[in-house]
């Protein structure tokens, strides 16, 4: 039996994305690399382009990985993708080969349900056989989208200005941001779309894109910011707004917290300005088995953990209960996807939870980090903003 896994081992995101292939080799290794009679071995491939490239992720290589898994008859499951959108290229693929796809941290609402979906035909043309076959072990963006206002209510923001750039998971975060805001009375002041902070050899862009965000914010009166952006140099475009504006609070979501790059931007303003949804829990605030894999990680690895090689650690375990659970029948597709999605896990890593039928977790919280310069603070779990 194979294993895929697509993450980017390249580029911005290699430090996570390597941690959660080392995750995955982990529970592997623990299993004994087997199921009863079945080995278990892991592919791992490489889901982005080296710099200079920009991207996290780049489809013609996902798309290359979900191909090789789907022609490799071995094939059980793929873990993948790790960046947010990334799953709408190969989901179609998998799907249509009854192929069980876990995503450590694809959180694009429409990859999985109506609910909180701005792409037409959403999630219903990512399965083209009818079937769900592809699940995410962290909560959708529009469960961060709740986050982010319960967050914004706490902070008694009254007119928010919304930026987003042109990414799938920005657009659709950003949406269901505008849609929650109104039952929270928080007044949407304005939406707009912008390109800036894409690169850091670019500051020109930068500031321009700063001084669009400023203009907008001051004309409306809008005492809140949401950017719900993912480029490389975000962080500069924070330090930026909250230097000529301090008192205008910003928030960013969890793709910027999982960037190894973007607090090390932040100066001491940025920083004091931003409050970071993210849903990595640091151990200590997360279940007594999250405290021991980070021991078992730094003893087999040499190293701490990127906060996403949980995730890889839990889907290669969630994988390996399917295969168990599905007995004499394990070498069939569709068997281990069934027992995966009629499975309960219970005092994981990760938490407690279960896997709706849609492919949603049944966990519901975000953490609220608070960056520093050079770190991140973790302030409290946040559940989704509900209306009275």
């Amino acid at each position: 039996m194979v294993v895929y896994s697509s993450q980017p081992l390249v580029g911005r995101m290699a430090p996570q994305g390597m941690d959660v292939v080392r995750g995955e080799r982990l529970a592997l290794l623990q299993a004994g690399g087997k199921v009863g009679s079945f080995n278990v071995v892991l592919r791992a491939r490489n889901s982005a382009q080296p710099p200079p490239a920009l991207a996290t992720w780049e489809a013609p290589l996902v798309l290359a990985n979900a191909n090789l898994a789907a022609k490799d008859p071995r094939t059980v499951a793929y873990i993948g993708e790790l960046d947010t959108g990334a799953s709408a290229v190969s989901i179609p693929v998998l799907n249509g080969q009854e192929i069980l796809q876990i995503s450590p941290a694809d959180t694009v609402a429409g990859l999985t349900s109506p609910i909180g979906a701005t792409g037409n035909g959403e999630p219903q043309k990512y399965y083209p056989n009818g079937r769900r076959t592809f699940a995410r072990l962290m909560p959708s963006d529009y469960v961060e989208a709740g986050a982010l206002v319960a967050v914004m209510r706490q902070d008694s923001i009254g007119k928010l200005l919304i930026t987003s750039d042109d990414t799938m998971f920005a657009d659709s975060l950003a949406t269901n941001v505008a849609d929650m805001a109104l039952s929270a009375v928080i007044e949407v002041v304005g939406r707009q779309v912008i390109r800036a902070g894409r690169s850091q050899n670019d500051p020109v862009g930068i500031s321009a894109g700063a001084e669009v965000i400023i203009a907008a914010a001051d004309a409306s009166g809008a005492d809140g910011v949401l950017l719900s952006c993912t480029g490389s140099a975000v962080g500069l475009l924070i330090n930026e707004i909250a230097n000529r504006r301090p008192g205008l609070r910003l928030y960013a979501p969890s793709p910027l917290g999982a960037d190894p790059a973007f607090v090390g931007q932040l100066d001491s303003a940025g920083a004091a300005s931003t409050a970071l949804t993210y849903a990595p829990l640091p151990a200590p605030q997360g279940p007594i088995a999250a405290e021991k894999f980070v021991a078992d990680f730094r003893r087999a690895f040499g190293a701490q953990p990127q906060p996403y090689a949980v995730y890889g650690y839990q889907a290669m375990r969630a994988v390996l209960a399917a295969i168990r659970s599905a007995g004499k029948d394990a070498n069939r597709r569709r068997a281990v996807t069934k027992a995966f999605f009629g499975a309960q896990h219970r005092g994981s890593p990760i938490g407690s939870y279960a896997i709706l039928p849609n492919g949603n977790t049944t966990t519901r919280e975000y953490g609220l980090y608070r960056p520093e310069m050079g770190g991140q603070i973790f302030e409290q779990r946040v559940g989704p903003f509900d209306s009275p």
